[in-house]
């Protein structure tokens, strides 16, 4: 079976934040501070792209009652070799109080 897997984050909309989100500035000038916004953070393309990001996370892939992201079985380190950048929207965007989800596809 093919996998990939892609990690979202749902949390209050911050002008600070906008360089994390999914779209350009200009798509976030009129959303109001405090109104819930979606983005993808991180993406596994591949099945071992995928198993190494749940792995990452605290989790195995289809353990379907995990997705929700508990913060505390994160392993940063492991993270931030999959993807810096990724990571450090990830960081800013915890540090903001978002909610992180684990989106397999397979």
């Amino acid at each position: 079976m093919s996998l990939d897997a892609q990690v979202i984050a749902i949390g209050p909309f911050l002008p600070a934040l906008v360089d994390c989100l999914d779209y350009p500035a200009r798509f976030y000038e009129k959303v109001p501070p405090g109104t819930t916004v979606i983005c993808t953070v991180f993406q596994g393309l591949t099945n071992e792209g995928s198993t190494q990001l749940a792995e990452a996370l605290g989790f195995r892939p289809f353990d379907l009652g995990k997705h929700a992201i508990g913060l505390d079985g994160v392993d940063d380190e492991r993270l931030r070799m999959f993807d810096l950048d990724a990571f450090e929207r990830f960081d800013r965007l915890r540090e903001a109080g978002f909610q992180f989800y684990y989106l397999p596809n397979g």
